[in-house]
């Protein structure tokens, strides 16, 4: 999680608005961060773990990936 901490500390030292998805999230909590990402055009990264986000989320509306492992 120190990853996903850095990442996130980082986009807001630039001011760009992100959203998370990892483990510890609700379902509902999952659910807002899809639909915020998917909806809200000021929202531009998505953060997700593997072991969360990696399988059956569809976010067809990503222009670049990057995926970050060994955190």
């Amino acid at each position: 999680m120190a990853t996903v901490q850095a990442m996130k500390t980082a986009f807001s030292a630039a001011g760009i608005q992100w959203v998370t998805l990892v483990g510890s999230d609700s379902a509902k909590r999952r659910q807002q961060a899809i639909d915020a990402f998917q909806n809200d055009p000021a929202v531009t990264v998505f953060i997700g773990t593997t072991s969360a986000a990696g399988v059956g989320i569809c976010v067809g509306c990503i222009d670049v990936l990057v995926c970050v492992l060994g955190y």
